[in-house]
Formats: C-alpha cells, structure tokens, sequence
C-alpha cells in the first residue's frame, strides 16, 4: 500500500509544504512555508527534508509540544543522538527519533497528521498525497470504516473526520451522529459553529466546517434513521451546502428512491437556529429553545435530528422534544438514532 501510494515530491499537492532546512557553520535563518523564522547555531552542514503524511514508528527518544516544524527540526538538531523527526500537524507534538527510515524501513509508515524530516536527499520522493475526502480514500484502499485525517481545500493542517466505508458504496463523511444519548446536543451557537462531541460515538463535525466542506464541490448528503424496532431508513439531497454567517442550509434535490419521506425540504433555505441565536421563522418563540434542539428551523420543524435523546420512543402527546422525522415515524416519535453523511457527487 505504501509503495503505491508513494509520489515523487514534485508531483504531490504538499508540495509546497515542504520545507528543506539547511544548517550552515554559522548562526543562519531559516524561513518556513509559514513565514516562520528560526535562528540557530550549528557547526556542520546538514540539511533535513520532509516526506508529507508520513512518520516513523517506535523509535521516538524525545516527545513535547513545540510551535512549529521548523522549531522541531532545529531540537532534532541540538541534540547529538536525534536523526529524524515527527511532526504531527494537528497537535503540534515533536518526536524526535535516533533512526531514520533507512534504519527502520518497516517502521516507515502512511499517517496523514504527520510529517517525517530527515538528511537524506531521497525523502521526498516518500511523500504520500493528500486525500481531500473520504471517497478519495476509500478508492485508495482504505476500507475500513473509522477516524481519518483528510486535507481538503481550506484546511490547511488537516480534518479529523469518521469515514463510512460501507453504507451504499462507501465514501461518507460522516458530519452528525446520535445513537446512545451520551453526548448533551442542546447547545449553544458557538459549540455548534465549531463542534463537540466523539468521532467515535456522538457529535456535530461543526457549523465551520460545514460551511468550507460544502462549499469546495458539489456534496450529496445522507440521512440514515432507525426507530426503536430496529428499522432503519434513508433519505439522500444532491447539492447540499452550508452558506454564510448564518450557516444557512441549501440543497437542490431530494432522491426518490429514498426509503423515507422528505423531512427536510421545509428547512431549505433556512439559516441554523440555536437556543442563544433565533433565526427560525416562529413570530413568538425561539423553536430551538422550545423543542430542546439546533436546527434549521423555519415555522418550527418536520425534522429534528439534534433534538433530546429519549431511551424509547417517548411519544408523548404535545412533546416535540425529540429525534424526529415527520414523515416516517411522525413527529413525536424520538429515534433510536440517526446519523448525518456527506459525500461528493460522483
């Protein structure tokens, strides 16, 4: 798998990511790709250059937090034993390494959060491109459905994200899940502008990444349900998009061999709405405050997927906070779960 997925540094989208950092006999400046500016003292030449979203295993001597690649590379440097680095974008934590992937060559591995540096020329050349989505991956061999890191336009260090590998073909990003009522969704604007929760059970990817991820192509998106009878459904939109301030919801089509009504065409065009930001359409009261959720609420709903978790079907007359489709289960039945995907256009 590495090997085939192995580019030569000039024909990859991290190009210009990389960085060669060359250390004189005397105190020199390096410039990183993000204007960054390291001073350091050396007494031989040397130069370390990157392979992108790779790192190597087990052969760590030194771990911390630093600020930057450069200022990772240059402790590499200051300490005699370092002969490779680590550099993870997402934390900005720094491994320094006493062997290099020549040493170690199956320890040498794919990890799309980090950057690996070392003095040979070769490096580059190991390089593993980027993957913008989910699909990408999936048709790059990876199957398995879990926690990733893509690159897609607008993100520049990386997205952690959960990939559906399986569901109608694969290649989902998954961007809402509620299945278990351990995560509290009855939030304000700003958690929900920038997310919360656990890639690995429940969560909302955030009103911010929604927004650039549908705005860098044309996405479909999958809303997948299951009541409390173990029957699940679905309904699928072409063009889903996030857009503005108001992170207004907009989507051009529904799928009619959806196994599930369209619950979400009266929330079209409908800017998002939350207990602390009333953008509904209600003339005397906040729909998200009333029904317990954050939505793209108009006149209230027909759908309700961030609503309260109930551990039944509740159905209480007159008690609209729930996890609700209208037209499937109606619109006080409380679902069992529910989960939100996105994928591009094909």
């Amino acid at each position: 798998m590495d090997e085939a997925r192995s580019l030569r540094f000039s024909d990859i989208r991290g190009l210009a990511l990389s960085v060669a950092f060359v250390l004189f006999g005397f105190i020199g400046c390096i410039l990183s790709v993000s204007a960054e500016t390291v001073c350091i003292r050396q007494t031989l030449s040397q130069a370390f250059v990157a392979a992108e979203h790779r790192t190597l295993r087990n052969a760590t001597i030194w771990s911390g937090l630093v600020g930057s690649r450069v200022t990772c590379v240059s402790k590499c440097h200051s300490l005699p034993a370092c002969k490779s680095v680590n550099y993870y974008l997402l934390n900005r934590v720094c491994d320094l390494n006493n062997a290099t992937r020549i040493d170690v060559p199956s320890k040498f591995v794919a990890d799309y959060a980090s950057v690996y540096f070392d003095g040979n020329g070769d490096t580059p050349g190991f390089s593993v491109a980027t993957d913008s989505d989910c699909q990408s991956l999936l048709e790059a061999g990876y199957s398995v459905s879990g926690i990733y890191t893509i690159f897609p336009a607008g993100f520049a260090d990386g997205l952690r994200v959960y990939c559906d590998m399986e569901t109608d073909g694969g290649g989902w990003l998954v961007i809402q899940r509620r299945q278990d009522g351990s995560v509290d969704f009855y939030r304000g604007w700003a958690d929900y502008r920038v997310g919360f929760g656990d890639l690995a059970g429940e969560f909302w990817l955030g009103n911010d990444n929604l927004r650039t991820l549908s705005n860098s192509g044309s996405w479909d998106l999958r809303v997948d349900l299951e009541d409390w009878d173990d029957n699940t459904a679905w309904a699928e939109y072409g063009d889903f998009k996030i857009s503005g301030q108001d992170f207004r919801l907009s989507f051009d089509s529904y799928n009619v061999q959806s196994t599930v009504g369209d619950s979400l065409d009266r929330h079209n065009g409908q800017p998002f709405s939350t207990m602390d930001n009333d953008n509904d359409l209600y003339p005397t009261h906040n729909c998200a405050e009333a029904k317990k959720g954050a939505w793209w609420y108009s006149d209230c709903y027909d759908s309700n997927l961030n609503s309260m978790y109930f551990n039944s079907s509740w159905e209480i007359d007159g008690d609209y906070r729930v996890i609700a489709w209208k037209s499937w289960r109606g619109e006080i039945y409380s679902l069992k779960s529910c989960s939100m995907k996105i994928r591009l256009a094909m």
